[in-house]
């Protein structure tokens, strides 16, 4: 199977390029390298060929080499840190709207006959305490810049399925850990912070509540929905795992061997309280999680791995 990815050099997409490898897939990558590939030893990604393009390229069609037949293109490039689309929001809107847009039209216009919209569980919006898990059904309603332009990016996706006929499934994943995320992110830069200054920053008091992934989990419920997902539908990935910001910053502490303090800082604008998925759609194409953010070896893992960039 010939898989065409965008942003496979990324955190998320690197995982996916060697686990589809691996798999036996032919894979083919989209990327243009900007800073989100600072983390991601990029000679280690598994890929058949890599294509240097800018998603938001008019002529995005005309860079694609067309010597294959692309069975399934997976879209994973968007900009995707909060705070930096509170700062600059025109960006998130050109890459992750406009972006998404073209790559529909590059799965049409080369006839490609199924299309991933890799999205995020950020498009619900937030839960309180004691609510009920999202959904797929659940309505959307974003807080942040980032999470709006993820949304405009899937209504449009299933746009393409209701007017053209495209093949197009949505996957929407809980916050993922694990090696080559970049330093921005909530883990590695407190594993840094830890290391570095002996404390974590902790945006307000340090109550929101997550659901965490790892990377390769993540990979593994695209996988499937490639395979087994039905055109037109959205599956939620997510592992029940939830910890509040307070609990991820402890085990930090601990695993690091720094005995880090918490650093309360004034909170984010429009800081979403908590995020859960209901997964049993995707449970019953076959789906389940292999690794847990509990498990002291994902930490040792991670902080051994951003030890070396710090030390670099």
């Amino acid at each position: 199977m010939n898989i065409l990815i965008t942003g496979g050099f990324g955190f998320i997409g690197s995982h996916l390029c060697n686990y589809l490898t691996k798999k036996g897939c032919k894979v083919y990558n989209i990327d243009c390298k900007t800073y989100a590939c600072d983390y991601v030893k990029v000679k280690n990604v598994l890929v058949d060929k890599h294509f240097n393009v800018d998603i938001t390229s008019v002529n995005i069609y005309d860079e694609i080499n067309q010597q294959e037949r692309f069975d399934v293109l997976i879209h994973l490039a968007a900009e995707s840190h909060v705070d930096n689309s509170i700062k600059n929001p025109t960006v998130f809107a050109n890459t992750n709207v406009i972006g998404t847009i073209n790559m529909l039209n590059l799965a049409k216009q080369l006839r490609i006959p199924r299309f991933v919209q890799v999205s995020t569980d950020e498009v619900y919006g937030s839960l309180n305490e004691g609510d009920v898990s999202w959904t797929e059904s659940s309505p959307i309603s974003p807080n942040s810049p980032y999470s709006a332009s993820k949304a405009s990016a899937d209504m449009i996706a299933m746009s393409y399925y209701r007017t053209y006929g495209i093949d197009v499934r949505i996957t929407r994943c809980c916050n993922n850990f694990g090696i080559g995320q970049h330093i921005e992110k909530l883990i590695p830069k407190s594993i840094t912070y830890a290391n570095k200054y002996g404390f974590i920053d902790i945006y307000g008091d340090g109550t929101n509540i997550r659901e965490w992934i790892h990377a390769e989990d993540h990979a593994r419920g695209i996988f499937k929905v490639m395979q087994y997902g039905e055109p037109g539908n959205i599956y939620n990935i997510g592992s029940g795992e939830e910890l509040t910001n307070n609990e991820i910053a402890s085990m930090i502490s601990t695993f690091t061997g720094t005995n880090a303090k918490l650093n309360y800082i004034e909170d984010r604008k429009g800081h979403d309280k908590r995020y859960s998925l209901n997964y049993d759609k995707i449970q019953r194409l076959g789906f389940k999680c292999r690794r847990s953010i509990r498990d002291s070896k994902e930490w040792d893992e991670m902080v051994q791995y951003y030890k070396e960039y710090q030390n670099a």
